[in-house]
């Protein structure tokens, strides 16, 4: 999944188990600005950012608010 508009970021989440809505991204890429996702893909096409967290090994779920079950 890669975006035409690159927002320059404050945070880049790598490493992680990017969870989409058809599929499961490894070693995915998040990109955040203003507390919000701007972009998801593979860390080389990533836009520049402040700061890197490595989330090597764990899920992320954009999109997702409230995920559990009964």
């Amino acid at each position: 999944m890669q975006s035409a508009y690159q927002a320059p970021a404050e945070l880049l989440i790598t490493g992680a188990k990017v969870v989409l809505p058809d599929s499961v991204l490894e070693n995915g890429t998040a990109a955040l600005s203003g507390g919000k996702i701007v972009w998801v893909g593979k860390e080389d096409d990533a836009p520049p950012a402040k700061e890197r967290l490595d989330a090597a090994g764990a899920y992320l779920s954009p999109g997702f608010i409230d995920l559990h079950t009964h």
